[in-house]
């Protein structure tokens, strides 16, 4: 494996992985899946280090608290809107995690208005008939 391979597996780790930090089994999960595919003598360790220490420093962002609560219930008059940032959506995987999150949010919270912004998704690349509407809700 190459590089640009390396990468875009620890790519798609860390959007499985947004959660938080990884656990030991994930570790050796993830550790598990790499040795199948390759040997330690292909690996170059400066690399493979420099990988990790990025792939940690992004985890680390993730794992915070929560600040403040957003009550469940929606006052009568009132209307809530649900302000996005989605980035990275050009990723399959990401994108799935991200709308899945976003639908989760959009039934518990009875969101009325949804805004994303920067989607990062070239939408020239696809049939005129997906638009973003596609992405979420598909049973609706």
């Amino acid at each position: 494996m190459n590089y640009m391979d390396i990468k875009n597996m620890l790519d798609r780790q860390q959007a499985l992985r947004k959660k938080g930090t990884l656990t030991d089994g994930e570790i050796k999960s993830l550790v598990k899946e790499w040795h199948d595919r390759r040997t330690e003598a292909e690996l170059d360790q400066a690399t493979v280090n420099m990988e990790l220490k990025a792939m940690a420093k992004k985890l680390q962002r993730y794992n915070v608290e929560r600040l403040g609560e957003i009550p469940t219930e929606q006052e009568d008059c009132t209307m809530r809107v649900l302000v996005s940032q989605l980035g990275g959506c050009a990723s399959v995987e990401t994108r799935e995690i991200k709308m899945a999150a976003t639908e989760k949010l959009i039934r518990t919270l009875d969101v009325n208005l949804c805004a994303f912004m920067e989607l990062n998704y070239n939408w020239s690349k696809v049939n005129s008939s997906a638009n973003l509407a596609s992405w979420v809700m598909e049973e609706e």
